[in-house]
Parts: structure tokens; sequence; C-alpha cells
């Protein structure tokens, strides 16, 4: 049956390629040429419109509609996940297109929002995963000095505050909380690894509605690259940003380890704030002649880079989902080393298709190259093995899959994903909410609260806070006339003028306190419901 089907990512090409926009852009043409009507929505960085204006075209027979954005939208201390301007536009098209499907990629810097604007309307909704955005502000899980984060609830420590542009600090636990309200209301999660899966199992997402589908490749194009012989030299390339959280470093520094630098050649292929000082470093090491830094390729032409390379390095020191880089070099036949992190050891098996080395360990990785140096015959073997296992991974069989998760029955909302929700109002928020929520990681009662600011919430979702808490200096009317409709009590800071019902705080342990004996008193509601059911 032909589906009208809604893409939404927060960039899309030609504006800005990165994995998760090629996987939206090959995704939306392979469901076109299976015969469904395909809409994308995007956000658009080109100078000229003003915020939030919103362009139509069409890119390579899609219609594509993009909504003006400005740096702070995607800036991660800011409020980069809730944009109501988004949501008007969304729900416009929305109305226009009536979508059956709406298939969501990375959307921060769009608005999450959209989440729940797409439930409403009664549409299919769909996620697929690319990297940590849900419950890490960073994507990368990766904190100071290097180090993986592996406690998903104490994001304060890299950032405690984020800014909503209007002089609002806002404690950081709000946006992962909210974020996590709004997955609750999609029916199907995406990930194209089982690692990825399992870390937003651990970060408290709804696990049942999770499925590991493999993204796919252009299998038609990568196959039909054919390498260029070499002379003498093997030929090792990175394509990717020129970070630090790549690991790009880690090749520099394995490059003394390498012996004889006739031996090999390095291309490093992207662009970065790291590229300049990374050029530097590998003159001062001597290597100037065995290294050439091409700056970004644009994907159409990077058949040409993967004729020229014998094999690719992956040295990321964060653990990365399903690089797009990885799948596009099993395609060309073209073996890969890479950091044993993430998804990516699922698709690069350790002496059967390429080698995986120790993250940020340079010794490691030239050690692995130096496999191949000693004999390039591998490069053929294991290339082809590469290719073997993602022969099956072509755009179009994907989309097959794809449909099926469209057709599928919805998981139903399971009751662990029931938390209480406490709602947060006020203009200027208090340091005080901040140091509560910090409190808070240490009660379990309270890490399984959600902490959400009122003005992102919908009407319908406001009635079901357990309560409303007034965390600073002008609270919403609205907000507060809801909790008197519906019944919902009030936590507010001593001295404020209130109805003689509320609770009141006037330091970090009163406002827990008042926070757990509202959460008690819920509790007890819930109990006693069963048993006067069962008196009448």
């Amino acid at each position: 049956m032909r589906k009208t089907i809604l893409i939404c990512a927060n960039a899309y090409p030609p504006d800005f390629i990165g994995g998760a926009e090629l996987i939206a852009h090959y995704q939306a043409k392979a469901l076109q040429r299976a015969g469904h009507e395909v809409v994308v929505y995007t956000g658009d960085i080109a100078e000229g419109p003003a915020r939030y204006d919103l362009r139509h075209d069409v890119y390579e027979g899609l219609p594509v509609y993009r909504v003006h954005l400005d740096g702070p939208d995607y800036q991660n201390d800011y409020v980069n996940f809730f944009h109501p301007e988004v949501e008007r536009q969304f729900r416009g098209l929305l109305e226009k297109h009536a979508p059956d499907v709406v298939h969501m990629h990375n959307i921060i810097g769009l608005s999450t929002g959209i989440i729940h604007a797409a439930k409403q309307s009664g549409a299919k909704t769909v996620l697929t995963l690319h990297d940590h955005w849900g419950f890490c502000f960073k994507n990368t899980i990766i904190k100071r000095q290097n180090e993986i984060c592996d406690d998903f609830y104490r994001c304060h420590e890299c950032m405690l505050a984020i800014h909503d542009g209007a002089d609002r600090n806002i404690p950081i636990r709000m946006r992962n909380d909210f974020i996590n309200l709004l997955f609750q209301e999609v029916d199907c999660l995406i990930s194209p690894s089982l690692y990825l899966a399992e870390q937003y199992a651990r970060a408290g997402f709804p696990v049942g509605k999770m499925r590991v589908l493999w993204n796919g490749i252009d299998l038609e194009r990568f196959s039909q690259v054919a390498r260029t012989p070499r002379r003498g030299r093997v030929r090792f390339t990175y394509i990717g940003y020129m970070g630090s959280h790549k690991g790009v470093g880690t090749i520099i520094e394995a490059l003394p380890l390498l012996g004889n630098p006739d031996r090999f050649h390095i291309n490093f292929v992207g662009a970065g704030h790291l590229a300049e000082s990374l050029e530097r470093r590998a003159r001062e090491l001597g290597y100037g002649s065995s290294v050439a830094f091409l700056g970004k390729v644009p994907n159409e032409r990077i058949d040409d880079v993967f004729a020229n390379t014998d094999v690719q390095l992956l040295p990321s020191i964060w653990p990365e989902n399903q690089p797009v880089s990885v799948t596009e070099a099993m395609a060309t036949r073209t073996p890969v080393i890479a950091s044993r992190l993430g998804g990516t050891a699922e698709l690069v098996v350790d002496g059967l298709n390429g080698y995986l080395f120790d993250a940020g360990n340079p010794r490691d990785l030239a050690a692995k190259m130096a496999l191949f140096l000693e004999d390039p015959e591998r490069i053929a073997t294991l290339g082809g093995r590469g290719f073997e296992r993602i022969a099956e991974n072509s755009f179009d069989r994907q989309v097959v899959k794809l449909l099926r998760v469209y057709n599928a029955t919805p998981v139903p909302r399971p009751l662990a994903a029931v938390r209480p929700l406490i709602v947060c109002t006020g203009e200027r928020v208090h340091p005080l909410c901040a140091d509560v929520l910090v409190a808070a990681h240490e009660d379990a009662e309270l890490l399984g609260c959600r902490f959400v600011m009122s003005d992102w919430l919908s009407d319908r979702q406001l009635r079901q806070a357990a309560a409303v808490w007034v965390v600073g200096a002008s609270p919403s009317p609205a907000c507060l006339a809801r909790a008197g409709e519906s019944a919902i009590p009030v936590l507010r800071p001593e001295g404020r003028a209130s109805a003689g019902g509320d609770l009141r705080y006037s330091d970090r342990e009163s406002a827990l306190a008042g926070i757990r004996a509202i959460l008690a008193a819920r509790r007890r509601g819930a109990e006693m419901a069963p048993a006067a059911a069962r008196g009448a």
C-alpha cells in the first residue's frame, strides 16, 4: 500500500553532509523508488533567510521544506531541543501532507516537540538513533580528559545549566527528562547497532520499542569502485571530522612507530579545527612527505578517495554508532582498522575484515597498520570479507525492513515508562533548582521523576503532572491555572502568595522534602483507589 512518509532531520544535503544526513537522504530516495510519497522537513543553515523562515525546494527529485535556523538553535549549551516556531511550521506540513508515517533522524536543532505533534496527528512515529543525543548534550558521552561517561544521570558534572536565550539558566537534567518524556510517544526506535540500543536502554529509554536495524549502503555505487594500482606504498586513509573526539592525533603519533616512511602514505580527508595543528605535528615528526591533508571532499567525489585507498583508518576515542565511512569502505572492499569502541566493533571483526585497536593507543594502531605493510596481500583478502558482510545491506533491501516497521502494531507504552512528571515554572530559574536536581541524583525515587519546564509542554502533557514546582519569579499563570483545575499540588517558595493547600520551601532540603511529600501522597492515592473500587 502506498504511504505518505515525512522524513525529518536537523540538516540535509546539500547544505551539510554527515553520516546521519546521508542515511536520511538515501532512505528517502529508496522509499520514493519503492513507490511511496516522500516529503522532507529539515533545518536550514544557509545565509540570508530570517530565523524560522520556511522555504521549499526539490533536491534530487525529493520535495524538501527547510526551516532556517541560527547558531544557538544547534548549540549544546542552549535550549537546542525546543523551538515553538519550528513546531508551528511542522504542524502546517502535517495538515498539508497528512503523512501516514513520520520518520525522524537527528532532530536536535529542530525541536523534539515535533514528536508530540506527529503523534497527535495520528501518524506512525519512527525515530532512527545515530548517536547519544537523547541523553548526552555532547552526543559523544565523552567527559573531560577524554573519559567515556558511564553514568548518564550526571550530566551536571560536564555542564550544570543551559541557556534559553532569555537570561534563563535551566538545569541540564531538564533537557534529558524532557527528551525522555517525548521518546515515550515514539512508536518505534531504530538503532543501527546493538551497542547504541543498549546505551539507550541503560539511560532509561523504552527498550520494548527498540529495533536493531543496520543502515543501508549504496552497494550499486560503491561496489563499482576500482582501486588504482599501488606503487610500492600502502595507502591508508582517514575520512571524517578533524576533531579531538575522532582520535585523529593517534594516527599522527603512530607515524614514528611505522618505520621506513617510504612504505606508506596516509590521506586525511575532512575539515575541522585540528586540521592545521595535525599537519604541523606531522611535519615536526619528519613525516610531511608521507601524509596529505586533502580537506573536505564532497560525498559525490568520495569514490575517488576510495579508489586511492588500500586501508581505511577510524581512530575515534568516542564510541560511534555505525559510521557511514566504515560501511562505505566495506562496500568498496577496503579493509578497516578501527578503535575497539561502540558499534564499530559490530562491523569490523578483528582479523576477519580488518583489525581493532585500543582507542588512543598509537603503538597498538601502528602494530595493526604494520600487518598490511608486511603483507599487502591482506588488503584484498580482508577487503573481500568486508564486502561479504555488507553485501545484503542495500538501501532498497533496507526499505523492505523499514516498511515492516511502519506496518507493525505499535508496542503498548509500558507502565514503567509512566514516571512522575514534575512541571517546573518561572521566568527566572533560581540557582537553587539546579542544586535540588543535583541532590536528587542521590535519591532513587527522585531520580525516577521527570523535571520539565512548563512552557515546553502542551496542555495535554501538563494535565499529566504529579506536581507543579515554582522554581523562579513570574511563574506561568496558565500552568498554575491548570494545576488548580486538575487538583495538581503546587510547591512554592516561602513568601509567595498562594492557595492555602500549597506546599512551601525555602532551601534545598525543604524543596526535596516537599517533592517527596507530594510523591508519597500520590502513592497513597494510587494504593487507595483499588481498595475503594473493591469496597464499592
